[in-house]
């Protein structure tokens, strides 16, 4: 089985990394980085084993299933992705900050 991110998310998480630094989310830049492999690493490591959720209908353009990740009290990851045999694609992340994540709630 291997996940596999797409050429959107490993933009995203990039822009992440320089976000969270930047807007003093983190003291260091290693500190930021480390956020985000660790957000990554639960990508590659659990998404093949965790069941995961079917989206509503509104979300479905992200993907077809999606995980969460609680990375700290305050923030909690949406994870989505495609699975085709033993592949996954991870095709979009947002936290519960975004605007999109309020359509998880309804």
């Amino acid at each position: 089985e291997k996940v596999i991110f797409s050429p959107k998310v490993l933009d995203y998480t990039e822009d992440l990394i320089r976000a969270l630094f930047e807007e003093n989310y983190f003291a260091f830049s290693e500190n930021a980085i480390e956020y985000v492999r660790r957000l990554t690493a639960f990508c590659i490591e659990k998404i093949p084993l965790y069941p995961a959720s079917i989206p509503p209908i509104t979300l479905k353009v992200f993907g077809d299933y999606y995980l969460t990740y609680q990375s700290n009290q305050r923030t909690t990851w949406y994870i989505f992705f495609l699975h085709k045999g033993d592949n996954f694609l991870v095709t979009h992340i947002f936290n519960n900050h975004s605007p999109e994540a309020a359509l998880l709630r309804n």
